[in-house]
């Protein structure tokens, strides 16, 4: 599984308790991992048909899903 919210956790400790940022995550490609310009979420439930959400970053696209057996439901969103 994913990694990045834990990352994502450690930094926020380090900056809630008053500590310099780690240089990890300064770095340009721990920068450029954290934009996510694909964003997918399942909904795995027989009620909900459609659902979706927006984008995580301003040139992205959000995607809800929901598949069933006998359907395929999908929500894109895009801020443009």
């Amino acid at each position: 599984q994913g990694f990045d919210r834990h990352l994502l956790g450690l930094k926020i400790t380090a900056e809630r308790l008053g500590k310099e940022t780690p240089a990890l995550f300064e770095d340009p490609g721990f920068v450029r991992m954290g934009n996510f310009v694909l964003s997918t979420s399942t909904l795995s439930t027989n009620t909900i048909v459609f659902g979706g959400f927006g984008p995580v970053v301003d040139d992205g696209f959000g995607i809800g899903y929901n598949v069933s057996s006998s359907r395929l439901g999908a929500v894109i969103t895009s801020h443009k």
